[in-house]
């Protein structure tokens, strides 16, 4: 009997880890909107002075991949007093679009990656111009949790769409009870059923000691 208890307990203290897990690696809209404009400000706050080369790294690497801080400080990024800093334009490449999150401004999570997109109208006039055509920001989950990998052309943007689009109509005639529970698992499981590691260690210590 005691076996079967302490299996038990195993068995519930990592479904409780897998759900807490699951839950860091979920994102939703206003997270990832929050994300991008995070990153646009701090890209824009770039050229407020110059900088030192760490000073930029601490600045842009909570919001961004290291391969899209890269390419970013390889295209903006000016030597000027001993120092960096980076002069924005209507045409600096990989700067978060202008969007205006609003209702137009769309939201997809697939597997460890994350799109927000908006179509934009041809534009010709004002500070920003832009082609028509949906524009995108790619973003990526990784080890430090969620951040801005890519900048999305429409060119790039319209195979994304496309794949995206097959997805929702190939998925099949679910049980929508059993999704609502899957959704609301991870925030009602731990915190009903949650068992201090503590509390834990000292159960199955106890059981231990039944085994010898």
């Amino acid at each position: 009997m005691k076996k079967i208890t302490g299996l038990f307990i195993i068995a519930l203290f990592m479904i409780i880890i897998n759900l807490e897990v699951k839950a860091e690696e979920s994102l939703n809209k206003g997270q990832a909107i929050t994300l991008v404009q995070n990153t646009f400000q701090a890209q824009v706050s770039l050229s407020e002075k110059p900088r030192t080369i760490e000073e930029i790294f601490s600045i842009l690497s909570p919001y961004v991949t290291s391969d899209f801080r890269q390419s970013f400080l390889e295209a903006n990024l000016v030597y000027t007093d001993g120092k960096y800093q980076t002069y924005g334009s209507d045409f600096a490449p990989y700067y978060i679009p202008f969007f205006k999150y609003e209702e137009n401004t769309k939201f997809t999570l697939t597997g460890d990656k994350g799109y927000i997109y908006e179509d934009f109208p041809a534009n010709g006039d004002g500070p920003v111009r832009y082609q028509e055509g949906v524009r995108g920001v790619e973003l990526l989950l990784t080890d430090e949790g969620w951040k801005v990998h890519k900048i999305l052309s429409p060119d790039e943007m319209r195979p994304i769409i496309e794949t995206l689009t097959n997805k929702v109509k190939d998925i099949p005639n679910f049980n929508f009870e059993s999704i609502y529970l899957t959704v609301h698992a991870p925030a009602i499981v731990p915190s009903v059923y949650f068992v201090p590691l503590y509390y834990t260690s000292l159960l199955l210590s106890h059981i231990s000691v039944g085994y010898l």
